[in-house]
């Protein structure tokens, strides 16, 4: 199961402490032993909503993980988005190759 809100601007601190209060009330983390892995984006770890953050998985049992910093080997989506530039510099040339000359 997956839980997502996608949005087409910035994400604040606001939004992610939104999405984790959302998450919980819809019933999707109001299993106990659950655990969230985040990195140590500033929108995760902002001074302002921290601590709430902290107390609401702590009244609900969700335990926080936060990767070491500078970790990108452990962050999925860093991982996938180094496939994808690979894959994207190994095709260039036959991806972005006219197939007649522009100019004769």
């Amino acid at each position: 199961m997956l839980f997502t809100d996608l949005k087409s601007d910035g994400v604040t601190q606001y939004d992610v402490l939104n999405f984790f209060v959302a998450a919980i009330e819809t019933g999707y983390l109001s299993r106990r032993l659950e655990y969230i892995l985040m990195d140590n984006a500033k929108t995760h770890c902002a001074e302002d909503t921290f601590e709430t953050m902290m107390r609401i998985f702590d009244a609900h049992g969700v335990t926080p993980i936060f990767l070491p910093t500078y970790s990108s080997e452990f962050n999925l989506c860093e991982l996938v988005f180094a496939v994808a530039k690979m894959f994207l510099q190994s095709y260039r040339n036959f991806l972005f190759q006219p197939k007649e000359p522009i100019l004769g």
